[in-house]
């Protein structure tokens, strides 16, 4: 009911694909009840894909939806749906092709993105966009930009409802002893910069993206350790985390958040034509510490996904968010998954049947997990002005 007392019904101009989302989400005597609402609503609660979706979410053993999409969201997304690595939660996919600039990072079903403005006064935009919803949040502009950045984005929600957020610029051009990056705080709405003397050189890779564990980011930098920034406890502050192994002089690496910890994989090839290498990973289970822990270990001989042809363009792409014992993999134009416990793969996508070049880049790639229910933005889209 309005303030005049006639009765408005919400759902008039509503989406259907996010009909569709909350429908999938209500109890099964309240569907029954809701297909006698209109035509529409009868014809999709009825349809055979609303039951197979319906009985996929409901079972104990379904997991969240999850994907993989390249730095830029609007030329490389990859989520075919004849792809065994994931499913995808829309109905269309015209979610992921609007976005605009380039991907930064994902937190909690939110995406941040951003792009360089106006490049001549150093002006810097960064957004927020609802996976689900498509919901977008353009943040204050920052001025004083640097023309090379690395960004981290963490956010802090309750009860499915977005409380509060930090975006990081870290500059990663200068050579000096000291690092300089910017911190959004979403309680003020207001960029604050940071200048920290390190002490002596630091180099920031510039291909890596931060890795969030704990509302904590993790960049790696030159001399086999990581960059670790708390922007909620400590903004002035960083600690250093040196990495498992020794570095080798051809090797290809990853690390990433799993499960509630910082895992490391490299990928060590032989020094030798004839000597194959190896594929090592460790967990960092005692974070106070840096103490790491060997998870698996394997020969590169045993590994070999595109007929037994190995080269040094094997790449691990990410891990599996909810699977221990899965890794995925390019190796020049093939996507692969390895099973750690049963050391077997299984080829998941061949880029010479999809693309004209059929090479995979290996530009940063993201994993992305999307909460079972959108997360609630509008109060902080109202308080970020």
């Amino acid at each position: 009911m309005d303030s005049d007392g006639r009765e408005v019904n919400i759902f008039e101009n509503f989406p259907e694909c996010m009909l569709f989302e909350v429908l999938l989400r209500l109890p099964v005597k309240v569907l029954f009840r809701f297909m006698t609402v209109s035509k529409q609503w009868f014809s999709m609660i009825s349809h055979r894909y609303f039951a197979r979706t319906y009985a996929a979410l409901s079972s104990p053993h379904s997991q969240p939806c999850w994907g993989i999409v390249k730095e830029v969201l609007s030329h490389h997304c990859w989520h075919r749906k004849d792809c065994e690595m994931h499913r995808v939660v829309f109905p269309s996919d015209k979610v992921l092709e609007d976005f605009d600039g380039t991907l930064l990072g994902f937190s909690n079903g939110l995406a941040l993105y951003g792009e360089h403005w106006d490049k001549v006064h150093r002006i810097y935009v960064c957004r927020i966009r609802n996976l689900i919803t498509g919901e977008l949040i353009t943040l204050p502009q920052y001025e004083g930009c640097p023309k090379h950045l690395s960004a981290g984005f963490v956010t802090q929600v309750e009860d499915n409802v977005l409380v509060s957020c930090r975006v990081v610029l870290i500059d990663y051009s200068g050579t000096d002893f000291r690092v300089r990056f910017a911190v959004y705080f979403s309680e003020t709405c207001k960029w604050v910069d940071f200048d920290i003397d390190f002490g002596q050189e630091i180099f920031f890779i510039s291909e890596n993206k931060p890795v969030v564990v704990g509302k904590i980011l993790h960049q790696r930098i030159y001399g086999h350790r990581l960059f670790a920034y708390d922007p909620y406890n400590k903004p002035d502050s960083f600690r250093l985390i040196s990495l498992p192994g020794v570095e080798r002089r051809m090797y290809t690496y990853l690390f990433n958040e799993h499960q509630g910890y910082l895992r490391y994989l490299m990928v060590a090839f032989g020094e030798r034509e004839d000597e194959y290498g190896s594929l090592i990973i460790w967990d960092l289970r005692d974070y106070n510490r840096g103490e790491w822990c060997l998870q698996h270990r394997v020969g590169l001989g045993r590994i070999q996904p595109d007929g037994g042809g190995l080269t040094t363009s094997m790449r691990p792409l990410c891990f599996h968010p909810f699977d221990s014992g899965i890794l995925y993999m390019v190796n020049d134009h093939v996507i692969f998954s390895y099973d750690i416990r049963t050391q077997t793969w299984k080829i998941l996508y061949d880029a010479n049947k999809y693309s004209r070049c059929g090479f995979i880049y290996m530009s940063p790639w993201h994993t992305f997990v999307i909460p079972p229910w959108p997360t609630c933005t509008r109060n902080f889209s109202r308080n970020c002005f």
